[in-house]
């Protein structure tokens, strides 16, 4: 698999799963040397400790994010056909 230019998805809408379970759905703004993101508008899913079949959803705003709490990032399919535009 060849290496992903990470800058064409700067300003991108997308889904970070953590490895606690939480999930975080914003704008990608930054991607530091080290791997962290920078995520901006960002909305915070997760499910409740006491009941597991609830979820919580809160704004947090501006959030950074370690690489290494980091399991998945993903985008929705019309970010990446944006992104990737299907050769003619």
């Amino acid at each position: 698999m060849p290496p992903v230019d990470t800058a064409r998805y700067i300003g991108a809408g997308v889904r970070v799963l953590l490895e606690d379970g939480r999930v975080l759905d914003g704008t990608l703004t930054v991607i530091d040397p080290f791997g962290n993101l920078l995520l901006n508008d960002v909305w915070e899913t997760s499910a409740d400790k006491l009941n597991p079949s609830l979820t919580h959803r809160r704004d947090i705003g501006l959030v950074s994010v370690p690489r290494a709490t980091v399991r998945q990032v993903g985008v929705t399919p019309a970010t990446y056909a944006q992104i990737h535009p299907p050769s003619a």
